[in-house]
């Protein structure tokens, strides 16, 4: 395989040990089909500082300038990417380079330009498809709705001008959705303007989340907090449906104006979901709290009522 097919791109912020954990692992791996570029967000605990000390031929350390935002690390580090193809991984993840075999076979086939990489449980056989795949395809749903980060493989080569497009619809800034999934909203950009021809292929192992050990806030009944469970999704949704319309005037043709409208549907019955969730955990609040923000939001969107309608049904 070549040695500049696929380079794994791995962007951090304050978190010295993962990040150098990942770096550790990756420096005694026999692999000479990939590279590592480990991306520092303009960390303040030493990260970048320690991370260079770990450089090689085959690792690669870059920190961000300007935007100290997420979206800014990701949109960055994808456009410096020196291989083929770029794989994101989550500074908490690894990347099982026993399939890079696999997926070399995918991406040298020329039919895809993105391949959603399912996650390997540990416990679990290497071997399979994920169970959100059908006959190794996304689901046009799991393709759409893939906010999981480690995994996303690029051919960088059709990426730019997606990276492009997507710098140039709306700043990021205050935007939710942009601000915490980017690389979702790449996938998006480019399932609109026909640029994405997808597979999918298992890749990741799933490392013990940092997020685990976090603190859950619970209500006085036990339950997850409303903005675990419901406002942190609104604000995702609403973020993501700016965006959304956002991309209206840079369409080109029937065939994008299709795809932006199915799109558009399809992210706009996310609501409902919402709402559901919202009674799963059995806390009125949060779903009297949604019920007045999209109400209020249906107001500002020209010829949107589908999910008010269905509000409190």
């Amino acid at each position: 395989m070549s040695p500049t097919l696929f380079e794994i791109v791995i962007p951090t912020r304050n978190r010295r040990e993962l990040a150098l954990q990942r770096l550790r692992e990756f420096e005694v791996l026999d692999c000479d089909s990939c590279s590592l570029l480990l991306s520092d967000n303009q960390s303040d605990d030493g990260t970048y500082e320690s991370a260079l000390a770990l450089r090689s031929s085959v690792i690669r350390i870059r920190q961000t300038v300007g935007d100290p935002s997420f979206f800014n690390n990701i949109l960055t580090s994808l456009r410096s990417c020196s291989a083929d193809w770029s794989i994101l991984c989550s500074d908490e993840d690894t990347v099982d380079v026993r399939l890079l075999g696999d997926l070399a076979d995918i991406a040298r086939q020329g039919d895809a330009d993105v391949i959603l990489g399912s996650v390997v449980q540990q416990q679990l056989p290497v071997k399979g498809k994920g169970r959100s795949f059908s006959d190794g395809v996304p689901l046009f749903s799991e393709m759409l709705g893939h906010n999981y980060l480690s995994g996303i493989c690029f051919r960088v080569s059709s990426l730019m001008a997606v990276l492009d497009s997507l710098a140039d619809t709306v700043n990021s800034s205050g935007n939710f959705f942009l601000e915490n999934y980017p690389h979702q909203a790449i996938i998006w950009l480019a399932y609109v303007k026909g640029a994405l021809r997808s597979t999918s292929s298992l890749l990741i192992i799933r490392g013990p989340s940092a997020r685990s050990s976090l603190p859950v806030r619970k209500t006085a009944s036990g339950n997850r907090s409303i903005y675990l469970s419901v406002d942190g999704r609104w604000r995702n949704w609403v973020g993501g449906r700016e965006w959304i319309a956002s991309m209206a005037s840079s369409l080109q043709g029937d065939e994008q104006c299709k795809r932006h409208a199915k799109l558009s549907a399809y992210h706009d019955h996310q609501v409902l979901s919402l709402l559901r969730r919202g009674v799963q955990y059995d806390y009125p609040a949060a779903t009297d709290c949604f019920d007045r923000a999209i109400l209020n939001y249906a107001k500002r969107i020209s010829g949107y009522s589908s999910p008010a309608e269905g509000v409190g049904q």
